[in-house]
């Protein structure tokens, strides 16, 4: 699933509040993702959008909104996510997102 395919998807399936939510937060990621805001934010996500289940058509990946989210979120920028944001990332992440399926 490419970030567009993502944005529609997501626009489609999140309430108004959640949609304008994640978009704040993309905006704060093309500033800084290296940033302490954006990285809150990264890991709230669980707080501001409801977890649901994506179907296997929209991706194979990814299996719930918070997955998804965190995908557009971390996308914000292109496919190349710097490498010490993506550390800090793995280092504050629960042991259930740690854990690689």
């Amino acid at each position: 699933m490419s970030a567009p395919q993502t944005k529609d998807y997501l626009m489609d399936s999140l309430s108004p509040a959640e949609y304008a939510w994640v978009n704040e937060t993309i905006e704060i990621a093309k500033q800084n993702m290296n940033s302490t805001k954006f990285l809150l934010r990264f890991g709230r996500v669980y707080r501001h959008i409801e977890e649901r289940p994506v179907p296997p058509t929209v991706s194979s990946v990814f299996t719930t909104t918070h997955e998804l989210v965190r995908f557009r979120m971390l996308t914000a920028n292109g496919l190349d996510v710097d490498q010490e944001v993506l550390e800090k990332l793995f280092d504050t992440g629960n042991t259930a997102e740690s854990v690689v399926r």
